[in-house]
């Protein structure tokens, strides 16, 4: 999906992990040939290739599956039946592997890999420490038996772990670990809203809807705003609008594209965030007739808001600066003085309004930076 993401993750590859598989290709071809004649599947993710990089999977574990066992054993750690290892595989990896070969690598990011034979999961360490046992076996005791004190030692050792099953395979089944990944994820990065918002769907990007769903249950208790004046999670809901201008500008890679921007838009409508939906249509004004077109597809908020609220209230035919005698004033995390300074914005600085309802604006600075100025202290300039 973000190709610097999951550059980025090759770090948990261990260096001997790719020495052993450095010519694996004859190998890989004895495989197939075996594979067929049982009309066994093999994950597409198996081998591995990016640029010089060539990992072949099945070798390594083949080649280290006494060890890593071993390695395992030395922990206690006992095997789930088969029908729970299967069960929890598709309960959290959304997996069905019965028809698949012996060894197989879940994603794009190579961990973690399934050894059937031995109904264990294969992770490694982050810091590239290979064959790590006690690894292993608290990551397989958290999946299959919902050990807590295995997931209490991954959050503290491994949280990357955890991260990928929420981001990665879009897992929304607990809502202890929904929580914890949300408290350590990046809401102001675009590629990191994709990734955990997105998933690959037959060659395109398809909405979580579940997962956003999840984001407003868990972070925010379900509030909705019935204000306009009250904003609910501006710092997430805002930057729904970077999702928002990604989508219109390749609508080709995202499933049903329309149907994707009405959900976000009525997303932030619910956050109370009226700015940003008023520039979206200001600027594509014949989305509104694809919206009346489908019945705003369901959405009765989205609907109420443009039948009823929406009047082209930040037009594009103004822009808007900081106008204080001071010489700059300050952006605030929260709607009050005494809330955190975010930022000092000096006089004469162009800023972009988000939400200009009640006393307090949400604006976004040129440096990107999101928070809320008093109204007074901006000033509306038409263009020439």
């Amino acid at each position: 999906m973000d190709w610097n993401i999951i550059k980025n993750k090759m770090k948990y590859i261990s260096i001997s992990l790719i020495i052993l598989s450095a010519s694996c290709n004859g190998q890989h071809e004895k495989n197939k040939k075996m594979n067929r004649q049982t009309n066994e599947k093999i994950s597409s993710f198996n081998i591995f290739n990016d640029g010089g990089m060539n990992i072949n999977f099945e070798k390594f574990i083949t080649d280290n599956k006494e060890r890593i066992r071993s390695e395992v054993n030395k922990y206690g750690y006992k095997v789930p039946d088969t029908n729970t290892f299967y069960d929890k595989i598709k309960f959290y990896y959304n997996w069905d592997i019965k028809d698949y070969t012996n060894i197989i690598v879940l994603e794009n990011d190579m961990f973690p890999v399934v050894i059937k034979d031995y109904n264990l999961i294969y992770v490694e360490n982050s810091d590239g420490e290979e064959i790590d046992g006690q690894l292993i076996s608290n990551y397989n005791k958290f999946i299959f038996y919902d050990d807590n004190p295995a997931l209490a030692w991954l959050k503290l050792r491994h949280p990357y772990l955890l991260d990928d099953l929420v981001s990665v395979y879009g897992f929304t089944e607990n809502n202890d670990i929904l929580k914890f990944v949300f408290s350590r994820t990046n809401f102001e990065s675009k590629s990191v809203l994709i990734e955990l918002l997105f998933q690959d769907h037959e060659t395109k990007l398809k909405l979580r809807e579940k997962m956003v769903k999840k984001l407003r249950e868990i972070k925010f208790n379900n509030e909705i705003s019935t204000d306009y004046g009250v904003v609910v999670g501006a710092d997430v809901y805002s930057n729904f609008s970077d999702l928002i201008q990604e989508i219109r500008k390749k609508p080709n890679d995202f499933q049903k594209s329309d149907y994707q921007i009405a959900f976000l838009l009525n997303e932030i409508i619910l956050s109370g965030i009226r700015g940003i939906v008023d520039e979206d249509l200001d600027e594509n004004p014949d989305y509104i007739k694809v919206l009346q077109n489908n019945n705003y597809y369901g959405f009765e908020r989205l609907k109420n808001y443009l039948e009823h609220e929406y009047s082209n209230s930040l037009s594009y035919n103004s822009k808007y600066k900081i106008n204080d005698s001071d010489g700059y004033t300050n952006l605030r995390k929260e709607k009050n003085t005494s809330s955190e300074i975010l930022q000092k914005i000096s006089t004469g600085s162009e800023v972009q309004v988000l939400d200009n309802s009640g006393d307090w604006w949400l604006v976004q600075t040129k440096e990107g930076k999101k928070g809320y100025v008093y109204k007074t202290k901006i000033k509306a300039e038409s263009f020439q």
